[in-house]
């Protein structure tokens, strides 16, 4: 049960504009390290409606770094690993966007999305949103603070593994024929999550 999971807040509509990441590494199942930074967008532009969502404002990260110079720290946590993410398509979109605009690699990675995974695990709930989730699950959670979010999702895949007996996520993948994406130097795939043969 090793894996990462991590959150991105953004300043603005841009998917490059990261302002806060959270991340954080499970072995075993447990957490064993936990990352988290405010992040100077490289156009510091804060959209009221971003502030209203994660209270993070132009004045809390004008002294703080830009994320490609948390980049060597940041791929390192990443690099090689599978990485979750609650709606991964923006976290990823994020993780991508931000490399583009500094001209640098993707890393290697496999990545997974928890709305996906907890819809073919409990199927039928009126939405999937990450402080719906918990609330249904009975975790704690600081909605939309990065590294609380990040949190959530890592025990969100840790809950459907229990459910479902799990003796690893590869064979809990394989029972619910799910697929993880992957990020590469060049380019990235997109989960699949088909429906279970029976």
């Amino acid at each position: 049960m090793n894996f990462i999971s991590i959150d991105f807040e953004t300043a603005n509509a841009s998917r490059s504009s990261i302002c806060s990441v959270g991340i954080v590494e499970y072995a075993g199942g447990e957490i064993i390290n936990e990352y988290y930074q405010l992040v100077k967008p490289q156009e510091n532009y804060f959209h009221p409606i971003n502030t209203s969502i994660h209270g993070i404002t132009y004045e809390d990260v004008k002294y703080k770094k830009e994320f490609i110079t948390l980049w060597p720290e940041i791929k390192s946590m990443l690099e090689n690993r599978l990485v979750l993410a609650h709606n991964a398509a923006f976290d990823m979109s994020c993780l991508r966007s931000v490399l583009d605009e500094n001209d640098t690699l993707y890393p290697t990675m496999q990545y997974n999305c928890t709305v996906n995974i907890s819809k073919k695990v409990w199927p039928g709930l009126p939405n999937y949103k990450l402080n719906n989730l918990s609330q249904q699950l009975g975790l704690h959670l600081n909605h939309h603070n990065a590294l609380d979010d990040a949190r959530a999702c890592g025990n969100i895949l840790l809950q459907a593994l229990k459910q479902n007996k799990a003796n690893s996520i590869q064979s809990f993948c394989e029972d619910f024929s799910i697929t993880h994406g992957s990020i590469f130097p060049g380019g990235y795939k997109t989960p699949r999550a088909r429906k279970k043969v029976r």
